[in-house]
């Protein structure tokens, strides 16, 4: 997931890479929100980097729901807590 250069050379492909990177992170994402239903936290406090490796370790390995509940502990290893800039909404004028 290293968008800082793309690899394309046609326009066409830009379109296919983006969208593929799109896909790869709201996938991410989504494991986020469900290992953060299974533990009842909120989503906040799970790594985005951590789930992302998580999912990279194990993603090609999945062959039962065994495999992924593997995924969402890796990814949940580690909490991010105090996150008190992120968590305070700001207001915009």
């Amino acid at each position: 997931m290293d968008f800082c250069d793309l690899r394309c050379h046609t326009p066409e492909n830009l379109d296919r890479e983006i969208a593929v990177g799109v896909f790869a992170y709201n996938l991410v994402r989504s494991l986020m929100n469900d290992a953060a239903a299974v533990l009842e936290i909120h989503p906040r406090e799970v790594s985005f980097s951590r789930s992302r490796d998580a999912w990279m370790s194990f993603s090609d390995k999945l062959e039962t729901s065994n495999d992924l509940k593997w995924i969402v502990l890796s990814a949940t290893s580690r909490l991010v807590r105090d996150r008190p800039k992120f968590l305070k909404s700001t207001r915009l004028d």
